[in-house]
């Protein structure tokens, strides 16, 4: 039985009661509640909490009316994990508490357990991004500052045109078609992620676009190329990348903005005109995005493994592993620095897992291409095609030239940055941008023991990266 046959009222009322939960949640959220006897006790419990259930059946989908949302555990378009994840973002998760009505947990085992797990991976999923927000946000507020310094020379493409796109990722299938790419050179659009730059550089293939989106110090590695005007591409973007400052000052700049957070406010404030940028884990998808966004054609995308090989996991020559080879020796050879990047998948996974998910609307334009690689994976509705196929797709197109946009000057850029930096660094939005979980992690805290302690954890990091991005701006 889902209830209790005497009294419902009463064995909802108890198990609310009942439940332990040691923070401030900003969300509930209940398993398969039945009948929901115990949602206005939820409510009464956790009274600035959003409700949300679960359902295993819709034969209790007349009760939803008591809840704030009600996800379906039998939606197939997307893992349940997914959808979680996408109502909730990693913020929500991280500030819900999730409870299991037993009742319905012994009524439906299989549905149970399988929700279970999904919550569980959504919550890993929370744990990964947040921890990397965390981890790199003062990064990437330090190189939007910088950015928005030192950049020059900057440029807009027009969204138009249909002609073929291909994007070169540094997966080792990018390795078999470099001699396909050179071959039809002239008859599609390339877009190189920073990753695969050296690779085409290296076989003499110029890309209209090189296009960076990773605020990690070695990540601006791969953007060595572009350093004293050895080459002149465009470089699309976002102000949070890594770049060093010379190549800010020498070479054209496409501005990319994700439209949220404190980079995209920056680069506002600064009169910065920008292209809009879906944010992704991989620049990759970032890059399928712009490239749907600025053609009505096919776009291609090569060298996108994500997923371990048993050698390099990149197209060479790669910028990293130059830098990492520097510190191979006797009892420390390559072959062990190697054989273990193989194992490091989980995040190849969930890009994979992105690239399924995609509405037929982006998917239907996408397609993967290769020398008939042998993948280990798919990409869901997105197809894998070879050369004969990319070939037939190919005519003589107009692509798009660029449009040079202004720049407010050096010393007026310099002013705004730092009226933004105080009129910001104190706000409640800056603090949960910058330091996601410390600031979470305050509020879960609030009314509690401990709150004082992790005010001041906050403002003390806070106060360093205000003091560093202020020697930015001397």
């Amino acid at each position: 039985m889902l209830h209790s046959a005497y009294n419902p009222e009463q064995e909802a009322e108890r198990f609310v009661h009942a439940l332990l939960c040691s923070f401030n949640p900003s969300f509930v959220v209940i398993t398969e509640p039945g009948l929901s006897y115990c949602a206005p006790f939820l409510r009464e419990r956790f009274p600035h909490a959003r409700l949300y259930a679960i359902r295993y059946d819709s034969s209790f989908s007349f009760c939803d009316k008591l809840w704030d949302k009600v996800l379906s555990a039998e939606e197939k378009s997307l893992p349940f994990s997914e959808i979680l994840f996408n109502e909730l973002g990693e913020e929500g998760i991280f500030s819900a508490f999730f409870c299991s009505w037993v009742p319905s947990s012994h009524a439906f085992p299989l549905q149970d357990t399988c929700v279970w797990n999904e919550i569980k991976k959504a919550i890993l999923k929370s744990r990964d991004v947040l921890g990397t927000r965390s981890y790199f946000s003062q990064r990437w507020i330090s190189n939007a500052f910088s950015f928005c310094l030192h950049v020059s020379k900057t440029a807009v493409l027009p969204y138009s045109g249909s002609f073929p796109v291909v994007i070169a990722a540094s997966g080792t299938s990018l390795s078999g078609s470099l001699s396909f790419l050179k071959k039809y050179r002239k008859s599609y659009y390339l877009i190189a992620v920073s990753s695969s730059f050296s690779v085409l550089l290296h076989n003499d293939i110029i890309p209209d676009i090189c296009i960076s989106t990773d605020g990690g110090h070695y990540a601006g590695k791969h953007l060595a190329p572009l350093e004293g005007k050895m080459y002149s591409v465009p470089l699309a973007l976002s102000p949070e990348s890594a770049c060093s400052k010379n190549i800010l000052r020498q070479c054209t700049i496409i501005p990319l903005s994700y439209g949220d957070g404190a980079g995209s406010s920056l680069l506002n404030c600064c009169g910065i005109q920008s292209m809009h940028a879906e944010r992704n884990g991989t620049v990759s998808g970032t890059a399928a995005d712009f490239a749907l966004s600025i053609t009505r054609g096919p776009v291609f995308l090569c060298g996108l493994d994500l997923s371990s090989s048993s050698g390099y996991q990149h197209s060479q020559p790669n910028c990293l592993e130059i830098i990492n080879s520097a510190s191979d020796m006797r009892i420390k050879p390559k072959e062990t620095r190697t054989a273990a990047s193989r194992f490091s998948s989980q995040s190849l996974s969930v890009y994979c897992d992105w690239f399924k998910s995609l509405p037929r609307t982006k998917s239907e334009r996408l397609f993967r291409l290769s020398d008939n690689f042998i993948f280990n994976n798919n990409l869901g509705a997105v197809r894998d095609v070879n050369f004969s196929f990319f070939s037939a797709e190919l005519s003589q197109v107009q692509v798009p030239d660029f449009i040079n946009t202004q720049l407010p000057s050096h010393s007026e850029r310099l002013t705004r940055e730092r009226l933004f930096l105080d009129t910001n660094k104190t706000s409640s939005e800056w603090l949960r941008e910058i330091f996601p979980a410390e600031y979470l992690s305050r509020e879960r805290a609030a009314g509690r023991a401990g709150f004082s302690d992790r005010n001041t954890i906050l403002f003390e990091k806070n106060d360093k990266l205000a003091a560093r991005l202020e020697r930015i701006l001397v």
